[in-house]
Order: structure tokens, then C-alpha cells, then sequence
């Protein structure tokens, strides 16, 4: 097929069922029979070994395909192939042969992919992603996609998240990492995933997403909030935050940690934190309390101006939040608005008191908007 510039082969057994050998196929992608291919997407067959088949490839995206050679010949094809724009790897990486995942964490020379536009990584083992991502170096304009898998650990057994995807300073091989001013984390619900975008972002459509999964956890209940507060300070360990969605259970996050959260992000100007029903902030508040001021300001995260919350109601949580406000505002600092929408179980007579008690107080503490509500 000498002439065929773009080859595609849909996967052919359903996404949930394990490949068997006979699903494989060898197609024999080869220069001589495809020798002006472009784009290249294909499951289920052997990926192609020739060198020069990657040559000239804009796109490539390989599913769950047999890989005959060894990572430091897939890492010569990705070399060679200087014109690939789109990268998609679904449960490949565990496929390549050798004991790869056992060398070093970090390359001394990395392999430069600045053309590269798309790098998607599915389905891989965190420390197969690691050690990939180990190797390369990605443009900071590239969209980056990375949906790690943790096989079937449960919730409660969970000892790798999201950072143990990355190598160390992964800012290094993901350059955007240390330019992002706009984060959302989620640990909870049907998603647990740190997205980031340089601004302006397009709704839905962050410059770098990063999942993880575990086909044990259909549901993530909220337990993990804590290894999601850790992942945050490991993977963004120098990015210029001003805009932070928090989406989690925040009182499973100790004060100190939320102090570290705000005494590494003191350029904070959009906070939103917690989800519908589940938990309080009063361990945000008394963090941000507590955090470290920024350089020649009186209090942390100076700039903080719109605050957002979620949750459940708590009286002790509302007054930590009373305490912290009203400190910061006596020096200078106060927000423009604050929004609350609460969920309590005895809803008439905690709206009531929301309304009656705590919001007089707040709207003393900011300039423009104070918005309560208390629901079920």
C-alpha cells in the first residue's frame, strides 16, 4: 500500500476485557509496504519496529499492542520521528520488552519532543508512566493527558496517587507545571485528577490533565483528600497559582497541611474549596491561619479576594472561618466576596442561624458580595 497516507484499525474486543494472545495481529508495518504514512492509529497488532515507519508520522496512537523491542529502541523511533505531532500510548508502556522500569528515575539526556502538540498516556501502571516520562522532554504548550492505572487496590489501600506518575521535579520534563496560575483537584465521586491550564482556560479543556484509577474504586468516597493535598504540593512544587478548585472532603486535611498549601501559594487570588454535603474547611481556615505570611505582607495569600465554599454545616467550622477573616481584614486584608452553599441535617433551623448569626458578620468582613446558603 505505497500510496496510503493514513491507516486506522478500531479496537475490536470490549474496552473491559483483558486481551487474549490470539487477538493479537501482525500486520507487518513496515517502510517498504507503507512508505509515505502519516498517521497511524491501531490496537490490537504489533507495533511496528521499523525506525523509519515513525519517520514520517504526524499522529501515532497504539492500543494495547504488543511491543517486540526494547525501550531504548522505542526511544530511537520517537527520535526519528521529528514531524509526530500526537502521541497516544493505551497499555503499551508494560508491553515494551526488558526490565526498562527498573533503570534510572531520570535521563541525564532526555529526549527532546518540542513538536510534540498531544501526549496522551492510558491504562499504564504509575511507575511505567514515570519512568517514561523520565526520559522525555515535552513543550510547555504541549496538552497533556495522563490517566494512570492501579489495578484493583482499594480505596483505603491506596499508597500511590497521582505524583507517583511523575519523576521527581517533574516540572523538568513538563515545563507548564511551573507556569500554571489555574488548578482544580478532585478526590471525590467518579474522579480523582489534578487539571491545570495556563490563562485564559477553555472550560473543560486544561493544558495538563492527570487521573488515576483503580478498577476496585467505581466511586471515590473522599478518604483520599489527603493524598490529593500531597499530590497538589508535589506536582505543582513551583507553579504561580492564583485561581485554586479544591474539590474534596477538606476536613480530612490537617491544618498544618493547608498552612503548607498557603505558605507555597501566596500569589492566591480564587479559592474554592469542598463539595456538595461532605465535610467542612475548618482545617483550610485555621491553615491559612496559621500559614507562613508572604514576603512583605502581613498575612499569607495577600491577594486572596474570592473565596467559594462547600460542605456541610458546622458552627465550629463557620467560626474558624469568623476568627480568620477577621484577622486578616484587621490588617488590611479583606475579600471582596464569599460564597456559601451548605448542606445541613436539620436545614430549617441551620439556615436560620446561618442567616441570622454568621452572615451580619461576614458581610462586615467583606466589600462587595456575601452569598449563604444552607440546604439539603
Amino acid at each position: 500500500m505505497p500510496a496510503l497516507e493514513s491507516l486506522e484499525i478500531p479496537l475490536s474486543t470490549p474496552e473491559t476485557q483483558e486481551p487474549r494472545d490470539d487477538d493479537f495481529v501482525d500486520l507487518q508495518l513496515t517502510s517498504e509496504r507503507f512508505p509515505r504514512l502519516q498517521s497511524l492509529t491501531t490496537a490490537l497488532t504489533v507495533a511496528p519496529q521499523d525506525i523509519q515507519v515513525y519517520a514520517r508520522l504526524r499522529k501515532l496512537s497504539l492500543s494495547d499492542c504488543p511491543c517486540n523491542f526494547s525501550f531504548s529502541h522505542f526511544l530511537e523511533a520517537l527520535a526519528a520521528a521529528t514531524s509526530l505531532e500526537s502521541l497516544e500510548l493505551v497499555t503499551v508502556l508494560q508491553r515494551i520488552q526488558g526490565e526498562w522500569v527498573g533503570s534510572a528515575i531520570t535521563s541525564k539526556n532526555p529526549l527532546s519532543l518540542q513538536h510534540l502538540k498531544v501526549l496522551e498516556l492510558v491504562a499504564h501502571p504509575p511507575i511505567y508512566t514515570s519512568r517514561f516520562l523520565s526520559h522525555v522532554l515535552l513543550s510547555p504548550s504541549a496538552i497533556v493527558w495522563i490517566n494512570g492505572d492501579l489495578g484493583g487496590v482499594a480505596e483505603p489501600d491506596i499508597a500511590e496517587t497521582i505524583s507517583a506518575m511523575l519523576p521527581p521535579n517533574p516540572a523538568n520534563i513538563l515545563p507548564a507545571l511551573a507556569l500554571v496560575p489555574d488548578a482544580i483537584i478532585r478526590a471525590y465521586g467518579a474522579e480523582y485528577s489534578l487539571s491545570c491550564s495556563i490563562e485564559p482556560r477553555i472550560e473543560d479543556s486544561p493544558l495538563i490533565s492527570l487521573l488515576i484509577g483503580s478498577s476496585a474504586i467505581p466511586f471515590w468516597s473522599g478518604s483520599s483528600s489527603h493524598h490529593a493535598a500531597r499530590d497538589l504540593l508535589s506536582v505543582l512544587t513551583c507553579a504561580p497559582l492564583t485561581k485554586l478548585n479544591f474539590q474534596a472532603d477538606c476536613s480530612d486535611i490537617a491544618p498544618e497541611t493547608w498552612a503548607e498549601i498557603f505558605s507555597k501559594y501566596p500569589l492566591l487570588e480564587n479559592l474554592e474549596l469542598g463539595i456538595a454535603g461532605l465535610g467542612t474547611t475548618e482545617t483550610a481556615f485555621a491553615g491559612l491561619m496559621n500559614a507562613a505570611a508572604a514576603p512583605n505582607s502581613l498575612v499569607p495569600c495577600p491577594r486572596l479576594r474570592t473565596v467559594g465554599i462547600m460542605g456541610q454545616f458546622s458552627e465550629d467550622a463557620l467560626d474558624t472561618t469568623l476568627r480568620c477573616l477577621r484577622d486578616r481584614a484587621a490588617k488590611g486584608h479583606q475579600l471582596e466576596t464569599i460564597t456559601m452553599d451548605l448542606w445541613g441535617a436539620e436545614v430549617g433551623r441551620e439556615d436560620v442561624r446561618l442567616k441570622t448569626t454568621y452572615v451580619p458578620q461576614l458581610q462586615e468582613l467583606v466589600k462587595d458580595r456575601c452569598t449563604c446558603e444552607c440546604g439539603e
